[in-house]
């Protein structure tokens, strides 16, 4: 299996996500791809790749069906917009502010 991040970026993010709740690796997952891919357009930062779901959730190691939820929360709250097999980042903020959840709690909604 190819991944675009390449094995270092991918394991450093593996090890500095590991402790953190699903909600905060999907945001990780999501800003570090917007930063390492991402298009700025009219309606934010537009991540665009081919990867499969289950190529997505193995990203933030965890199962496709749990992944999809997260997505949809932060999709819900305005942080990001899902299209097929783009993600768009419309409000970073937000984005780095489910990012920063820790284990103790939530800082994200």
């Amino acid at each position: 299996m190819y991944w675009p991040l390449g094995n270092y970026a991918l394991m450093s993010f593996a090890v500095v996500t590991a402790l953190l709740p699903l909600r905060g690796r999907a945001a990780r997952m999501i800003l570090l791809l917007a930063d390492t891919y991402g298009v700025t357009s009219a309606n934010g930062i537009l991540v665009s790749l081919k990867l499969s779901q289950d190529e997505s959730a193995n990203l933030p190691s965890v199962a496709r069906q749990a992944l999809n939820r997260e997505l949809i929360v932060l999709e819900t709250k305005g942080a990001i917009a899902l299209a097929h097999s783009t993600v768009t980042v419309l409000n970073r903020p937000a984005l780095e502010l489910a990012a920063e959840t820790t284990p103790a709690g939530p800082a994200f909604g």
